[in-house]
């Protein structure tokens, strides 16, 4: 045992079984302790990270345990926060966590229907009509790309951009089948030969 274990156990030793309330000192004495804990690097959460940020707090000997938000995709756009439960057991000084959900921190991107999306393509694909949207191989109309990026831009999120044009490409797929176009490629369509 370090002075580091020592002084969080003798601060927990006076503390009662049940829930923690006042945290401030905790949370300077479990900074302290962290990189002395087994465990704790699996969970990705460095020391300073803990300080005024732990929630439901929790001390039944000899097991120390709350849970607290990470914020690591809210960094790449996410409006979740991941939340993780902490136990750290002060007998063998090992910690370990779980993944209990998420929270929202934000309202998300509201979702976007692809449908009116897909019929606005597919008629002028039907039509052999220059657009923005679609690129023709040649005068026959029987091959055509589909600019993606010019049908669901990727302002937003990636993640949304990413699922909103996949839900699209599987609907424009399916009905331009129907009406008799292979996808050879990724947003390619060609007629098929009769």
């Amino acid at each position: 045992m370090n002075y580091a274990t020592k002084a969080l156990l003798a601060y927990l030793k006076r503390c009662p079984s049940g829930p923690l309330v006042q945290c401030s000192k905790l949370d300077d004495l479990l900074v302290e302790v962290w990189p002395f804990l087994k465990g704790t690097k699996n969970g990705g959460m460095r020391p300073e990270k803990l300080a005024n940020r732990m929630e439901d707090v929790e001390w039944h000997p000899p097991t120390l345990s709350f849970r607290i938000e990470r914020h690591g995709g809210t960094v790449r756009g996410s409006t979740r926060a991941e939340m993780q439960a902490w136990t750290i057991n002060t007998s063998t000084w090992d910690a370990c966590h779980v993944k209990q959900g998420h929270r929202q921190l934000r309202p998300m991107a509201p979702r976007l229907n692809v449908n009116p999306l897909v019929a606005e393509i597919l008629d002028i694909i039907r039509g052999g009509r220059e657009d923005s949207r679609v690129k023709w191989r040649n005068e026959k109309r029987d091959w055509v790309r589909v600019q993606i990026g010019a049908v669901i831009p990727s302002g937003g999120l990636k993640q949304t951009a990413a699922d909103r044009r996949r839900r699209f490409r599987t609907r424009l797929v399916e009905a331009l089948r129907r009406e008799g176009w292979q996808s050879p490629r990724v947003n390619v369509f060609e007629r098929e030969r009769r």
